[in-house]
């Protein structure tokens, strides 16, 4: 009797277990065992790293800017302070309405750098997508480098960006790793400050264990518009940045891969790091968010032959696995979580429940404890020592993930109810809106 009800507790338990570990789970152990295999593969020599330009190119830096007044002069110290040679860079400030006086932080900075290529720009139109547009037809360089005014770049990243195109002919894109700038998390102990934290985990992970993998075997999702690479030619054959949707960055790394499929190649530069500004506001975060997956969802509207439904797409599409695991499973993921509770109301003890969640949420810090040890090799010294004093964090990111799910899940209605912009208004306002546009359209009201 007794082997009887653990077979059953086992079973019955270990499908509730299953419901939210079924992909996350699957991704953690193929992304795991990809990052043990390549760093054996570093240790062993196996991978040439020693590879150094005979010659440097052309390279035009394209920094679109509005009303980036109090980040704008040290992204473009971070510029001037690149390895790759002065005399090789010509920087574009594309001025999309800006309002404040980023033009007198552009006359501070040209003055302590005059040897510096450096051009503003004026734009007449708003939009970040329209000023990049512009500055890659103003642009001379063989290759275009695209870097947000409130990012930070290493001082090596322009010059690992122009080796990864020198190493292989056929790579057309690249993305660089983009880290939380951890000088600039909060040093008070708030709520906030424990959000960024979990964030630069976050990012970490995203790039240093997703991307990586991603990059391997040429599946990247998107390039990141904080800092991105192209080569000019490959760039000028697509329509550019389309300022049709929230998230032109992903458009243009489809249209790039569309470009030649099955050879262009895009990939993430692990030396090419740029470092940007945490989070503000948990507003700041769910904006944030929002346009990310509502980005992915019209960049499927835009590709949607190649996302089909099918099994067969399914399993060897990885844009169609992609928005399978983000958005076909946000919704039982969803029912998972109101279910879950009424177990207890049904006769299940709420010990019984809530060691079901409590194993649940253990899995998940496991996770995110195997992503953080083997990203830790990637890392620089300062970033290193950041992670090491603030280890304990694992133990709240499932929880933090809890809450950047939820902003995805409101990205997913507000999709196809509520006009796309850069900016959006409280969480709960707009997604009470969306779901009443949604309920009104169902014919419900």
């Amino acid at each position: 009797m007794t082997s009887e009800v653990v077979i059953k507790f086992l079973v019955f338990w270990g499908i509730w277990i299953l419901i939210p570990m079924m992909v996350d789970g699957l991704s953690a152990l193929v992304h795991t065992s990809y990052a043990i295999f390549k760093r054996v593969r570093i240790r062993r020599n196996c991978e040439d790293d020693d590879f150094s330009l005979n010659y440097y190119p052309l390279v035009s830096v394209l920094v679109p800017v509005h009303n980036s007044a109090s980040t704008l002069y040290e992204c473009l110290e971070s510029i001037a302070a690149q390895t790759y040679p002065w005399q090789r860079l010509e920087v574009l400030l594309i001025d999309n309405g800006t309002t404040d006086n980023s033009f007198d932080v552009f006359n501070q900075f040209t003055g302590r750098y005059p040897r510096l290529r450096c051009r503003w720009v004026s734009f007449k139109q708003s939009g970040k997508s329209r000023a990049l547009n512009a500055g890659i037809c103003m642009g001379k360089g063989q290759y275009l480098v695209t870097v947000d005014s409130d990012s930070y770049l290493v001082p090596e990243a322009i010059t690992e960006t122009i080796k990864a195109f020198s190493r292989d002919v056929q790579l057309v894109g690249t993305t660089g790793v983009i880290l939380i700038n951890h000088d600039k998390i909060e040093k008070s102990r708030s709520a906030l400050r424990l959000m960024q934290i979990c964030e630069a985990f976050e990012y970490i992970e995203a790039f240093y264990i997703a991307r990586s993998f991603q990059s391997r075997f040429n599946t990247l999702f998107t390039m990141a518009g904080a800092f991105s690479g192209f080569r000019r030619l490959a760039l000028l054959k697509t329509f550019l940045y389309d300022n049709r949707t929230v998230s032109e960055d992903t458009k243009l790394t489809f249209d790039l891969r569309m470009q030649n499929p099955g050879k262009n190649r895009l990939i993430m530069v692990e030396k090419s790091v740029a470092l940007v500004a945490p989070i503000n506001s948990l507003q700041h975060l769910y904006s944030q968010r929002l346009r990310w997956q509502r980005g992915q969802l019209e960049v499927a509207a835009y590709f949607k032959e190649q996302n089909s439904v099918s099994i067969f797409r399914l399993l060897s599409s990885f844009p169609s696995r992609t928005l399978f695991a983000d958005h076909t499973l946000a919704f039982p993921r969803m029912a998972w979580f109101f279910l879950i509770p009424l177990l207890f109301f049904m006769g299940y003890p709420l010990t019984l429940v809530l060691g079901a969640n409590l194993i649940i949420y253990l899995l998940y810090v496991i996770i995110d404890l195997i992503y953080i040890l083997i990203a830790l090799a990637y890392l620089k010294l300062d970033y290193r020592q950041f992670v090491r004093k603030n280890f304990w964090i694992v133990i709240v990111l499932p929880l933090y993930r809890f809450i950047v799910y939820w902003c995805r899940l409101a990205g997913i209605i507000t999709a196809v109810t509520v006009h796309g912009e850069w900016d959006s208004s409280g969480p709960i306002t707009q997604t009470r809106q969306a779901f009443n546009d949604l309920v009104t359209r169902m014919g419900f009201k």
